[in-house]
């Protein structure tokens, strides 16, 4: 009878752990990898309204360039504007911040649509990193 009471022991022990050790795996693999400079950066130059959930996803859902020096973002806030944004890293591993969600307007206004009122229903993300063909440096 004890050698079977210290076999469930051994059994409740051994479960414990493999819990454990599954509950920090997937912890550790939820948990964002952004950059602290680069969220830094992020938190200063976008709107104060949206929250650090909102600004870690689009980090970690944005567009980088193929050598990682520049990342594109943007945060849907219907019905406000979509909020969109590049971040390029500098050599010292600062980012700078650039809003460009101006695009969008422009965007919809060559496809016709004047007014935001025509375009609520629509909402702006970056999808590639187009070459540039003006001569000058190229780092996407």
């Amino acid at each position: 009878m004890t050698h079977r009471k210290n076999r469930m022991k051994i059994s409740v022990g051994l479960l414990t752990i493999a819990f454990v050790l599954i509950f920090a795996g997937v912890a550790a693999f939820a948990q964002s990898r952004t950059d602290p400079a680069l969220f830094a950066t992020a938190r200063k130059a976008l709107p104060p309204d949206l929250s650090t959930n909102a600004i870690t996803k689009a980090l970690d859902a944005g567009l980088w360039n193929s050598n990682r020096t520049a990342l594109a973002i943007s945060i849907s806030r219907l019905p406000k504007p979509t909020v969109i944004f590049v971040f390029l890293k500098q050599a010292s591993g600062e980012y700078l911040a650039s809003d460009v969600s101006a695009v969008e307007g422009g965007n919809f206004g060559v496809l016709g649509v004047s007014g935001r009122n025509g375009y609520d229903r629509f909402e702006t993300m970056p999808v590639e990193w187009l070459h540039r063909d003006d001569g000058r440096a190229n780092n996407s």
